[in-house]
């Protein structure tokens, strides 16, 4: 996954999180990465995960995914 924004602020939020199970409320975070600009994550798709929205509004968060498989 690439994050595609060319501007963003720390204090935007936008946060990507892997979890620990599929239950997003009740869900422990195992990793929170913070949406930096150009930044790749390779991750296995089938952890449990979201992105968080923007904290603030009128700015949109995108991502470029790639899926690859064996």
């Amino acid at each position: 996954m690439v994050f595609i924004n060319l501007k963003w602020q720390k204090e935007w939020g936008g946060e990507f999180q892997l979890l620990d199970g599929k239950d997003n409320e009740n869900s422990k975070i195992i990793k929170n990465i913070e949406y930096i600009p150009g930044r790749i994550i390779i991750f296995d798709g089938n952890i449990p995960h979201r992105g968080l929205a923007p904290t603030v509004p009128y700015v949109v968060r995108k991502s470029l995914v790639f899926r690859l498989s064996k």
